[in-house]
């Protein structure tokens, strides 16, 4: 089993979600101002546009979700189960918030579902 993160390990992602939070922020700014520079292939630029939005504004929910969860010191813990997700899981993505065995689950489900 992992071992919980330590201060400094937390420190860095706090830091590292921040500036990830700030980055999505800025990329939704230029995306409503119409800086950012679409160039669709199959559907209209509206629905780019929507469909960037959207993606950042998930991002930008994880970001802040895992600030709360650094914060109520929960993060580094899979929501589902409880189990510390692994460093390397949180280091590919630091607003994470279950581990692997709980997203292959929930997976499954939707696979099943679908």
């Amino acid at each position: 089993m992992s071992e919980a993160l330590t201060h400094t390990q937390l420190l860095a992602f706090e830091r590292q979600i921040t500036e990830l939070l700030v980055q999505l922020q800025q990329e939704e700014r230029e995306l409503l101002a119409g800086v950012i520079q679409m160039q669709p292939v199959f559907c209209e630029v509206g629905e780019v546009k929507d469909g960037l939005a959207g993606n950042l504004a998930m991002q930008m929910s994880a970001c802040r979700a895992a600030l709360a969860r650094i914060t109520s010191g929960e993060y580094g813990y899979c929501d589902t189960c409880g189990e510390v997700i692994e460093l390397n899981h949180l280091m590919a993505d630091p607003a994470i918030c279950s581990c692997v065995r709980c997203r292959r689950a929930d997976s499954r489900v939707l696979a099943a579902v679908m």
